[in-house]
């Protein structure tokens, strides 16, 4: 007769073959820790290169709304109603983006602050 303490042996040996449950030890834990943060570092690089091309485009916007601005006082000057009013779509446009832009770059500023305040907390930890 089988006593309780070998059955339940028993049915924890069956258990672990039917389930087996792959604990990783601390090395393979540190190794994806690491590739995790690798990731998140390359990503805010990522962040702040969208952000830089954001800007840049955002200034190109506003050089062309001043330009846009220029033309429509001339046309003005001259009395040109097709040249006036595709300036001024040109300059609200332009206007337009760069509202966008920077309210865009901005919002994304302060999330790469977070992200950059958040990788520098778990790496002194």
């Amino acid at each position: 007769m089988m006593t309780s303490d070998s059955l339940d042996d028993e049915i924890e040996a069956l258990k672990q073959r039917l389930y087996p449950t792959a604990t990783p030890d601390q090395g393979e834990a540190k190794d994806k820790f690491s590739a995790v943060m690798g990731c998140i570092r390359s990503l805010s690089t990522d962040l702040e290169l969208f952000s830089d091309e954001l800007r840049n485009r955002c200034l190109a916007s506003k050089t062309k709304a001043v330009e846009a601005e220029k033309s429509l006082q001339v046309a003005i000057a001259h009395q040109d109603i097709g040249r006036i009013f595709q300036c001024f779509i040109d300059k609200t446009v332009h206007t337009r983006l760069v509202k966008a832009m920077e309210t865009q770059s901005s919002r994304i500023g302060i999330e790469l602050v977070k992200l950059k305040d958040g990788l520098a907390l778990i790496e002194k930890q």
